[in-house]
């Protein structure tokens, strides 16, 4: 038995009742967006919104309401595109670039082909919070984030860790994702952001579920209990320009050791999967990498078949088919290394292990694999095998 009230300024007035014994106090709710004459007003989820004003003064008020006025759109990734002043003359040449990029991009990394990367490392963290581990994965997000998951320190790991400062500081995601404590197994991150998490060893059995997070690992939801390729870990997987998800190669040594060289594709982040090869031609293997090149072909570097591989494949059909690109590279035969593919169309490679033992070497090339030149000896950080490497943004 209380009433109510809307005030020429939007306001909500309330007063009185009864709630066992008689009120009249008076309470006040104030909705409105803006108080100003001509206010700007930052959207920040996408979606199509109504707008109403009401105007007042000692006369009285009036107002007006515009249905589905102001459309937001989601925030899409922008275009890259340049041009130059001149593309031919005598040495020394001076080019202007313009970027003619659109969609409002905020980070410019011009590569103008002639870069060396023979920079130092720099250490970013020398203990990053998460444990000391091996066999973990790594993915870049869109927005510049890393999120780091799983691996071996002593015993299997189901942590996920996210840094948004290019791995100076983590912040932990959660400390039980939800898929069993692994190893060795892969992920990939998809244009939408969310992360998809394949495969790998769990201590007790090699599995072969898939994982989703919309939420930078935080949080975790199953695709597949068992995916349509067998049990595995030591794969690798990269995402292509249409979003689908390619798997290749790894091993199952729990009884008789199976070592695989088929691919798998799916285009539903990782609910099903359709088989592509089933004998890529490439030798059965685990613990090589490979990598997605900016025109869609994928590029397959080392690994282990019993032995250490130096060989490099690449398809051009998403995983399909495969041509040899060298039996052979310059840097030696080894496997558990690192890999990235740049925006300049070259790929670098990192680390690993060896029958020697670890490495700290890095190389490049810049013809999809088939020729290779060191880029430094000894890259500063220790030798190791079963890291991660990832390309940035930036």
């Amino acid at each position: 038995y209380h009433s109510s009230v809307v005030m020429p300024d939007g306001s909500v007035i309330l007063m009185g009742g009864f709630d066992g014994s008689y009120k009249k106090d008076v309470w006040r709710f104030d909705p409105v967006g803006s108080s100003e004459q001509s206010p700007s007003h930052e959207y920040t989820v996408a979606g199509t919104y109504s707008v109403a004003l009401q105007v007042f003064n000692d006369d009285g008020y009036n107002s007006t309401r515009t249905i589905d006025y102001v459309t937001v759109e989601a925030p899409v990734a922008p275009t890259a595109a340049f041009s130059a002043d001149l593309t031919s003359g005598p040495t020394p040449l001076t080019v202007q670039f313009t970027d003619g990029s659109t969609d409002i991009p905020t980070g410019w990394a011009w590569f103008f082909g002639d870069e060396t990367y023979d920079q130092a490392w720099t250490e970013m963290n020398a203990s990053s919070g998460w444990s000391k581990r091996l066999g973990h994965t790594a993915v870049t997000i869109q927005d510049g984030s890393i999120v780091l998951m799983g691996g071996y320190d002593g015993d299997y790991k189901d942590d996920t860790w996210r840094s948004t400062d290019g791995g100076a500081t983590w912040t932990l995601a959660t400390a039980s994702a939800g898929w069993s404590t692994r190893y060795a197994h892969a992920s990939v991150t998809q244009s939408d952001g969310s992360i998809v998490l394949m495969g790998g060893l769990d201590g007790f059995a090699i599995v072969n579920d898939t994982w989703r997070s919309n939420d930078y690992g935080a949080t975790w939801t199953r695709q597949t209990e068992h995916a349509a390729w067998p049990a595995r870990y030591g794969h690798s997987s990269v995402v292509l320009p249409d979003g689908s998800i390619v798997l290749m190669g790894g091993w199952n040594d729990m009884g008789a050791v199976t070592l695989f060289n088929d691919v798998w594709r799916s285009e539903d982040a990782g609910a099903t999967w359709t088989q592509q090869t089933g004998n890529a031609g490439w030798a059965a293997r685990t613990y090589h990498t490979s990598v997605v090149m900016p025109d869609g072909s994928i590029v397959l570097m080392g690994g282990y078949d019993g032995g250490f591989k130096n060989d490099v494949w690449r398809s051009t059909d998403g995983g399909v088919t495969w041509t040899q690109q060298t039996g052979n590279a310059g840097w030696g035969a080894r496997a558990i290394h690192g890999s990235v593919a740049m925006p300049d169309g070259s790929i670098l490679l990192m680390g690993g292990q060896n029958a020697g033992g670890y490495l700290n070497d890095m190389w490049r090339s810049t013809d999809y694999g088939a020729a290779w030149t060191r880029v430094n000896e000894n890259s500063g950080w220790t030798a190791r095998r079963s890291h991660t490497a990832i390309a940035m943004p930036d």
